[in-house]
C-alpha cells in the first residue's frame, strides 16, 4: 500500500480552494462574505483549523453540496495528474488536509478506497477534530492503521515529512516530476 497528498501532488493545484472558486462563480453572492471571513481568521489568531472553518463558512449558502461537488469534479478531474493514473491502485491510501466530503467523490471515481482527510461538515464549514495536516496526517494515519508502514508516501509539501516514520520511501513530487528523498527518518519535536 502506498500513501499519497492530495493537492499539488495528484491534483494540479488546491482542490479546496478551487471548489470556492467553482462556487463563487455559481453563487456570486458568496463574495460578499469576505468580511466576516476576514474578521474570523483575525479573531482565531491564524490557526490553521479555525482558518478553514472560516472559510468555509460560505457553504451555508451554497444549495445543495454534494451535487456541487460531483459537478465540480466533472469538470476538475482534468487536473488529476496522468502519472498518478498509472501510479495509483486499489489499495493505497489519500490522506489530506482537504475536507473528506471533497475528496471522496474523486477518490471513489479513481478507485481508492482508502481516504484519510479533514473531517469537515458538507454544510457548514466545521471541522470536527483536527485539520488533517502536517503532523496530523501522521497521528490519524497511526489511529487508523497502528503499526502499518506504507511501501512509499507521495507528498509536494515537506510540512508532510512526518509521513516518512510510517513508509519505506518516500517522495517529493513538484509538478510532473517525483524524486525520492533518502535520509533519516522524520524525528517529532517533543513539546
Amino acid at each position: 500500500m502506498n500513501g499519497y497528498d492530495f493537492d499539488g501532488t495528484i491534483y494540479k493545484g488546491d482542490s479546496f480552494i478551487h471548489f470556492y472558486v467553482y462556487c463563487l462563480l455559481r453563487f456570486p453572492y458568496i463574495l460578499l462574505l469576505l468580511p466576516v471571513q476576514l474578521l474570523f481568521v483575525v479573531f482565531t489568531c491564524f490557526s490553521r483549523k479555525y482558518v478553514k472553518q472560516a472559510f468555509a463558512i460560505y457553504l451555508i449558502f451554497i444549495p445543495n453540496v454534494q451535487k456541487r461537488v460531483l459537478s465540480f469534479w466533472e469538470i476538475e478531474k482534468k487536473n488529476i495528474k496522468p502519472i498518478f493514473l498509472q501510479l495509483l491502485q486499489p489499495n493505497d491510501i489519500i490522506i489530506s488536509a482537504s475536507p473528506v466530503f471533497l475528496l471522496q467523490p474523486i477518490c471513489e471515481a479513481l478507485g481508492i478506497k482508502r481516504l484519510i482527510a479533514t473531517n469537515m461538515h458538507a454544510k457548514t464549514g466545521r471541522i470536527y477534530g483536527k485539520n488533517c495536516y502536517g503532523e496530523e496526517k501522521l497521528v490519524q494515519f497511526q489511529q487508523e492503521y497502528k503499526d502499518k508502514i506504507l511501501e512509499a508516501f507521495y507528498s509536494d509539501s515537506y510540512s508532510d515529512m512526518p509521513m516518512k516514520n510510517v513508509a519505506k520511501k518516500w517522495y517529493y513530487v513538484q509538478g510532473n516530476c517525483i524524486k525520492e528523498i533518502k535520509g533519516e527518518t522524520y524525528e517529532r519535536t517533543k513539546k
